[in-house]
């Protein structure tokens, strides 16, 4: 999904997007398909700046953002549904 209203993160600004949530299948893991994705949703959407919410204890999604080029984002977010997640920007 890309969300790019503030309907569910009010947090957004005009654009900026949340990708999310993400999930991929148990036996197509492993073969680069979730960088892939996230990648392809970003240049489809070139005009805006992405975010991801990756729990911090889910070392394959951080591995996975971090192989598509999303690094931790320096923007302040309080929010409590998010709260103890890494904050990603791409």
């Amino acid at each position: 999904y890309l969300i790019t209203s503030n309907y569910k993160y009010p947090f957004l600004e005009k654009k900026e997007a949340c990708i999310g949530p993400c999930d991929t299948d148990p036996k197509a893991r492993g073969k680069g398909i979730y960088p892939f994705m996230i990648n392809h949703i970003v240049n489809k959407n070139n005009d805006l700046t992405c975010y991801l919410f990756v729990r911090k204890d889910n070392k394959s999604s951080i591995r996975g953002v971090e192989k598509a080029g999303f690094e931790i984002s320096k923007k302040r977010i309080r929010d409590t549904k998010i709260f103890h997640r890494f904050v990603y920007a791409k």
